[in-house]
Order: C-alpha cells, then structure tokens, then sequence
C-alpha cells in the first residue's frame, strides 16, 4: 500500500471463525493517511434480506475489527438464551503485539475483553494462550460478561470486578529512569521480542521495570504514543511479572492468569509518566502482584491487580 492510495480487500468471515452458519463478504479499505481508526464501508452479499446484520468495519491498533451486531447466534449457549441480548464483532490481534514470541501479550489481550465491559474496574481472566493473526469472535452478554473465543475455545473472559490494591506515593519521572538500569531483563530474557517489555523490540513500549532503591517497588517511565486503554492494559501486565520476588526468571516462568484493571484517566500522549509494580502475596505456583500508572505530577490514572501462574516446566513452554 502506497500513503496517498487506498487499497481494497475483501474479508471473508466464516462460520467456522464466529460458530455461525453463515458467511459474508465485507469490502474493506484501508487509508493510509488515517493509520490511528478507519471507518469503511461494507457490502454485505449472499444474506436474505430479512436476517442482514448491520456490519461496521474498523481498522484499528489490534488488527481488524467488524462490528456484527446481529444475526449471528450464540455459541455456547441453551435455546434459551436471547439473541437480542447478546452483541459482537470479530477483531484480530496483529503480529506486533505478541508477548510470548507465537501468542499475544496477556494485558494486550485482556485490554481488548476488559475495555468492553461497562464498569469502573473489571477483572481479565485468560483461559489460553492468544493467538496472533487469527479472527476472534468478541462476544459482550446483557449480564455484563465479554468472551473472547476462537471457535468454540474460550481465549479470555472479562466481567466487573474491583481492584483491591492501593497504590503507594509516586516514583518520580527522574528515580523511574534510574530504576530502569536495575531491569533484570537486560541480563536475560524469557521473551525479548515481547511488545511491553522486550528488549530485542525497538518498536516495543519498552517498559523496563527496575528495582527502586532498597524496597520492593519497581518501577519504568513510560512516553505513550497515544490514550488508546489498550495500551495502560499492556503497561500494568509485565512489570507485574518483575515484581514477584519469589521467582527467578532466569530459571522460571510465570504466565498471566487474571488481570483486574481500573482505569480512572487516559494518560495524555507525548507526555511523560511512570509504571511502578509491587509484589502483594505468593501461595505456591500462585502469585501475586499490583500495579500502577502514573502522571508526572504523582497521580493515579490506573491501578492494577494481577495473578500469576508459575509454569511446572518452564522448558517446554511455547514448544
């Protein structure tokens, strides 16, 4: 695609991709003047007149998402379930937001249930590994619950939940900065090309959470690019990981099970602000950490609940 040309595509959105039986052909165009949202145009071919969803089409920073409002029935549901009450699209999560190298950054993932669900604070759980590359279906139920399935898998659930955690004072822009060279990553790294703290990735969000003087708090200045919430979700997953001081990441793995995220305000792009991390509990291979965003002036924009899951072989993992 040239900057000044617009391009089209036609996506085919199959019954085995949203567990319908039926297709349809969605004409897309992309302008490459509007990279941050663009609204397209759809055709819909092949439907009777009478069962036509009403279908949007976005080219957003996940990938591709069509709004499908209507017309396709629930998976995983009784007969009894109305279709009226129960709302989705399909969305694909793009190749650059990977966490581990063959699947998508867990806060990444957990951002795009979480941010549908209407609520102050909401709690993200993954059930499998995301994947990269591959047509969603994102279901949001009456009751308040987003789905995210591949098929009939569920890949991650989100529903209202409240975030438990307090976050302590403020790390400042400066001491965030000087934190970053205790970044136990620089010494080696399960996943260097990981979208939010990788170091092998340039393009990355490059958050390097280090260790803040003698206490527990680590912490990463951060420069978003934008206020997309998906991005304050990735942020507040990996240094979550780095708090935990009973794992040694040279040897272990933990993976993100659950992530319970209130958003109070968007941060303000081109601005600078801090991401700080702190461990809260361990049972087992269970753990536990908190996290936070800041703006440079010490104040709270998000605050975070995470739990961990310590894999029982770490060397098979992503095998």
């Amino acid at each position: 695609m040239t900057a000044q040309r617009c391009t089209a595509q036609t996506l085919q959105c199959t019954a085995d991709a949203i567990g319908a039986r039926r297709s349809c052909a969605i004409h897309i165009a992309w302008r490459a003047q509007e990279p941050a949202l663009t609204v397209c145009s759809a055709r819909k071919q092949a439907l009777e007149p009478s069962r036509r969803p009403s279908v949007q089409l976005l080219a957003t920073s996940a990938g591709i998402s069509c709004s499908i409002p209507c017309g396709i029935p629930p998976a995983r549901r009784g007969s009894t379930a109305r279709q009226a009450d129960i709302v989705s699209d399909c969305v694909t999560i793009a190749r650059r937001f990977n966490g581990p190298p063959n699947s998508a950054n867990g806060g990444y993932t957990c951002g795009l249930v979480g941010t549908a669900v209407e609520a102050p604070s909401v709690r993200a759980s993954l059930r499998k590994p995301p994947p990269l590359e591959v047509p969603l279906l994102r279901r949001r139920e009456d009751h308040g619950c987003v789905s995210l399935l591949r098929g009939d898998d569920i890949i991650a659930t989100a529903v209202p939940a409240a975030v438990k955690a307090h976050a302590p004072p403020a790390p400042t822009v400066e001491e965030a900065e000087i934190a970053t060279r205790m970044y136990v990553g620089f010494a080696h790294h399960r996943f260097p090309t990981c979208f939010v703290c990788g170091t092998a990735r340039a393009d990355g969000l490059r958050i390097y959470a280090g260790q803040l003087g003698d206490g527990p708090l680590i912490a990463s200045p951060w420069t978003p690019q934008s206020d997309d919430p998906l991005l304050v979700w990735a942020v507040l997953d990996c240094p979550g990981a780095y708090a935990i001081e009973s794992v040694d990441h040279r040897t272990q793995i933990v993976v993100l099970a659950s992530l319970t995220v209130e958003l109070r305000q968007r941060p303000r792009a081109g601005e600078r602000h801090v991401v700080a991390a702190w461990p809260v509990a361990s049972e087992g291979r269970k753990h536990h950490s908190a996290s936070a965003l800041y703006d440079a002036a010490g104040r709270v924009l998000a605050i975070a609940d995470s739990l961990w899951i310590e894999l029982r072989d770490p060397v098979a993992f992503g095998r």
